[in-house]
C-alpha cells in the first residue's frame, strides 16, 4: 500500500513541477526551487460560488489556480464589486502574508475550482527568490482594482464546509499515526538557543508539520 501510495505521490510531484514552469512569474526559479514547493503544495477543489477568501479576514494561505476560474470583488458602499478574474496559472493571496493584514478582496468560485496552496510558513520559507516580484504586484493591486472595477452580479455562497484558509479537514478523512521515519525535511524556519524549528512533509499523505 505505501509503494502505491508514494508511487501516486511521485507522479502527482512531477506534475505539480510542470505546471509551476507555466505559473507566471515562476520562471525565474530555479529547477530545484520549483521541486521544493512543488513537495509542499496542496491540492483542493472548491465548488461553484464557494468563497475561497474573504475580505476582511485574517489570511494565511497563498493560492495557485490549477484548473477553473475565480472571480475577485471588493466591498464598495455596501456593494460587491467585481475587479479580476483569475484563470489557470494566476495566483492569489499572496498580499496578505507579505504585508501582514487582512485580506483585501474577496476571491469566488466560478464553477468548481481546483486550487494548490501553500500555507504562510510554507509560503515565506519557499518563496523567498520571489520577494520583489511579489512586492512590485502588491503595490500594483489598488490602481489595478480601481481601474477594472464594475458591478458584481454574482452571489456569495454561505454554505458551510471548505471557507477562506480553511481546506478539507483531515478529521474528515482517514486518521494516520504520523511516524518521525515517514517525515522528510522541506527546511528549516528558524533557529533558538533550544534548537531548530523546521518544516517537515509527510511522505504518505504530503501534509506538511
Amino acid at each position: 500500500f505505501r509503494k502505491i501510495v508514494t508511487s501516486v505521490r511521485t507522479t502527482k510531484l512531477k506534475e505539480y513541477e510542470e505546471f509551476l514552469k507555466n505559473v507566471k512569474s515562476f520562471e525565474v526559479l530555479l529547477d530545484y526551487e520549483r521541486s521544493r514547493i512543488a513537495e509542499t503544495l496542496e491540492e483542493v477543489i472548491y465548488p461553484d460560488k464557494h468563497v475561497i477568501v474573504r475580505q476582511g479576514e485574517t489570511g494565511d494561505t497563498f493560492f495557485i489556480v490549477k484548473k477553473g476560474e475565480v472571480v475577485v470583488t471588493i466591498k464598495k458602499d455596501d456593494l460587491q464589486v467585481e475587479v479580476a478574474r483569475y484563470k489557470q496559472g494566476d495566483y492569489f493571496g499572496e498580499r496578505a502574508l507579505i504585508k501582514n493584514e487582512e485580506r483585501a478582496a474577496t476571491v469566488t468560485a466560478r464553477g468548481e475550482v481546483v486550487c494548490l496552496y501553500l500555507n504562510r510558513e510554507a509560503f515565506l520559507l519557499l518563496l523567498g527568490p520571489m520577494e520583489d516580484i511579489f512586492q512590485v504586484r502588491v503595490d500594483q493591486y489598488k490602481q489595478v482594482h480601481l481601474d477594472n472595477a464594475k458591478p458584481y452580479r454574482g452571489s456569495l455562497s454561505n454554505s458551510p464546509g471548505i471557507t477562506e484558509d480553511r481546506p478539507p479537514s483531515a478529521s474528515a478523512q482517514q486518521q494516520l499515526t504520523v511516524v518521525l521515519s515517514d517525515l522528510k525535511v522541506i527546511g528549516t524556519l528558524g533557529k533558538g538557543s533550544f534548537g531548530h524549528v523546521q518544516l517537515m512533509k509527510h511522505a504518505v499523505t504530503g501534509k506538511t508539520y
